[in-house]
C-alpha cells in the first residue's frame, strides 16, 4: 500500500519475479465514500544477461599486449545493452577496465607477477539496471628456464667439428620445454643454430680466426613464451709455431751418426708447446722420427745415397692440436774421389823427377786438398805430404840413401782432405 512500493525486497524475496507485472490501484475518498478505484500495471524488468565469457590466452604470456575478454550478452524483453568490464589480480585489486588488458606492461612494472591469477568480470546493463556479473580467469605464464649451458670444449680448436653447446630446461607449470641455440662470432654476428657448431669449417673459410671469441646463448620456449636467454663463451685456439729450423749440417756426411735438427717453438695463449721430428729422403719417404737422424746407417744399409736430400719437418703441438708445420732439408755429401797416377813409369833414370797427379773429383764442387804418401817396394811409407795439387820426389835421393833399389816398386797413394 501506499504511493512507493519498495521492489526491491519483494524481488529478492521472491514476491516478485523478472516479467511480472505490478498493478497499482489507486482508489479516491471524500471522507463519506470511495470513488471509483483506477490501476495502472508496468511489468518488472528483465535484467541482462552474460554468457560464454572467454578470454583470448590461457595462460596468458608475460609479452601479451593485449589480452582481450569476450562474453556473450541477452535481455529478454529486448533492451539495448552495454558491458563493462573490471580486470583484478590475484588478491581482488583493480588493474584494468575494458575489454582488452596490457599484461606486458603490467608484468614489467611489477604489477603482476608469473603464475599470478587474472580475473575478467563483465557486467551487462539494459539502460535500465546491471545485470548479473561473471567472471573468467587466467594465469600468468610461468616461463620457462634453463641451466648455465656449457661447451664440449673450452678452447675450441680451430680443427674442431663439433663444439656441442649443453644446457637443461625447465618450466614450472610442467609445460614441454624445447631449446633454441644461437651461435654468435667476437663482434656479435650470428654464425650458426643448434647445439653444435662445425669450427672447424667456419675457420677453414675464415669466418673465425684464432683468438676470436665463440658465444652459445641458449633461449627456452615452453610452446607460449620465450625465457630468459642464457649463454657460454670459449675462444679458438691460437695454434702453435715453430721457425728458425736448423740442420746441424749441410751437406752432411755419409759418416754423420747424429745429424740434428733443431726449432724454436710459440703459443700466443701460453700453452705447452711439444715439437715432434719426421724424416725424409728424396722420395719423401719416411727415414726416422726425433730431432737426430743417423745419416751412416742409412748410407750404409742403401737407405740414403750421396747427393740424397734429407728433410725435416718439425711440427708444433699446444696438447690441443697441431699447428703449421715447417721443414728444413739438407743434402748427403758427394765423397770425394782420387785416382792417382806417375808421370813416367817405368822409372828409367834414377835420378829421375817423379810427379804423383790424384785426379781428384767433388761433385759437390768444393775446394779439395791432398793427402799423399810414397811407399817403397815394402810398402812402407817413405815419404808423406798434403797439397792442394801434386806431389813430387826426387827418385835419386831415395836411391841413393838406399831406401829405393833397381826394379823397385814405387807406390803412390793419394786421399781427398776438404
Amino acid at each position: 500500500t501506499g504511493d512507493p512500493l519498495d521492489v526491491a525486497p519483494l524481488f529478492g524475496n521472491g514476491t516478485l519475479v523478472e516479467g511480472e507485472n505490478v498493478t497499482c490501484e489507486v482508489t479516491p475518498n471524500d471522507t463519506r465514500e470511495d470513488g471509483l478505484t483506477q490501476t495502472v500495471q508496468a511489468p518488472l524488468n528483465y535484467r541482462p544477461t552474460v554468457s560464454n565469457l572467454k578470454l583470448s590466452a590461457v595462460p596468458v604470456t608475460t609479452t601479451d599486449s593485449a589480452l582481450v575478454c569476450t562474453a556473450d550478452s541477452d535481455d529478454t524483453d529486448g533492451h539495448s545493452m552495454t558491458l563493462s568490464y573490471v580486470w583484478k589480480d590475484g588478491i581482488g585489486v583493480e588493474i584494468g577496465t575494458g575489454d582488452t588488458l596490457d599484461v606486458a606492461n603490467l608484468y614489467d612494472n611489477g604489477t603482476l607477477i608469473e603464475g599470478e591469477t587474472v580475473t575478467c568480470t563483465v557486467t551487462a546493463n539494459d539502460g535500465l539496471e546491471d545485470g548479473i556479473s561473471d567472471t573468467v580467469g587466467t594465469t600468468v605464464n610461468q616461463r620457462p628456464t634453463t641451466t648455465t649451458p656449457t661447451l664440449s670444449a673450452d678452447p675450441v680448436t680451430t680443427i674442431d667439428s663439433a663444439l656441442v653447446c649443453s644446457s637443461t630446461g625447465s618450466d614450472n607449470n610442467g609445460d614441454n620445454v624445447t631449446l633454441s641455440y644461437v651461435w654468435k662470432d667476437g663482434v656479435g654476428a650470428e654464425i650458426g643454430t643448434g647445439d653444435t657448431l662445425d669450427v672447424a669449417n667456419l675457420f677453414g673459410n675464415g669466418t673465425l680466426v684464432e683468438g676470436e671469441a665463440v658465444s652459445c646463448e641458449v633461449t627456452p620456449n615452453d610452446g607460449f613464451e620465450d625465457g630468459d636467454t642464457k649463454s657460454v663463451s670459449t675462444t679458438v685456439n691460437y695454434r702453435p709455431t715453430t721457425d728458425t729450423l736448423m740442420v746441424s749440417a749441410n751437406p752432411v756426411t755419409t759418416i754423420d751418426t747424429a745429424l740434428v735438427c733443431t726449432a724454436n717453438d710459440g703459443d700466443t695463449d701460453g700453452h705447452s708447446v711439444t715439437l715432434s721430428f719426421v724424416w725424409k729422403d728424396g722420395a719423401s719417404a719416411e727415414i726416422g722420427t726425433g730431432d737426430t737422424l743417423n745419416v751412416d746407417t742409412l748410407v750404409g744399409n742403401g737407405t740414403l745415397v750421396e747427393g740424397e736430400t734429407i728433410t725435416c719437418r718439425v711440427t708444433p703441438n699446444d696438447g690441443l692440436e697441431d699447428g703449421d708445420d715447417q721443414t728444413v732439408a739438407t743434402m748427403v755429401n758427394y765423397r770425394p774421389t782420387v785416382a792417382p797416377s806417375l808421370d813416367e813409369t817405368p822409372i828409367v833414370a834414377t835420378t829421375a823427377q817423379l810427379t804423383c797427379s790424384p785426379n781428384g773429383t767433388d761433385l759437390n764442387g768444393q775446394n779439395m786438398s791432398y793427402f799423399f804418401e810414397w811407399l817403397d817396394n815394402g810398402a812402407a811409407v817413405f815419404y808423406s805430404e798434403t797439397t792442394q795439387s801434386t806431389s813430387q820426389i826426387n827418385v835419386g835421393t831415395y836411391f841413393g840413401n838406399g831406401t829405393l833399389n833397381e826394379d823397385d816398386t814405387v807406390t803412390c797413394q793419394s786421399r781427398c782432405r776438404r
